[in-house]
């Protein structure tokens, strides 16, 4: 199982309504036809959502685990401050030897 990214962002506003979404490949990954990036199945996640607020919300809206592609939506009303860590985790399509055991993994909270 490799980490396939890693990504951290924080913002501070006027209070409004958020709507964040985390996708991969990303819309630009997806447009780009390139030879050298590698396909892989998603085996996992981890998302930390730090907000000024109880009533966030998130789900994943497209793909998912043992899928190549994955979106997921955090909807957070009222909000002065979002900050989020996001891991992602898959295994060469490539791969001859995938652990069922291990990709049926992932923390959703």
């Amino acid at each position: 199982e490799d980490l396939l990214i890693y990504g951290t962002k924080s913002w501070t506003f006027p209070q409004q309504d958020i709507n964040l979404t985390l996708s991969y490949p990303s819309a630009f990954q997806s447009d780009k036809q390139t030879d050298y990036i590698e396909e892989y199945w998603i085996t996992g996640f981890n998302v930390l959502l730090f907000v000024d607020s109880t009533e966030s919300q998130g789900y994943i809206n497209h793909g998912g685990i043992m899928q190549d592609s994955i979106s997921l939506t955090f909807v957070c009303p009222n909000v002065n401050m979002l900050q989020y860590q996001f891991w992602l985790y898959g295994v060469a399509k490539s791969s001859e030897k995938i652990e069922s055991s291990s990709l049926l993994q992932s923390d959703m909270c």
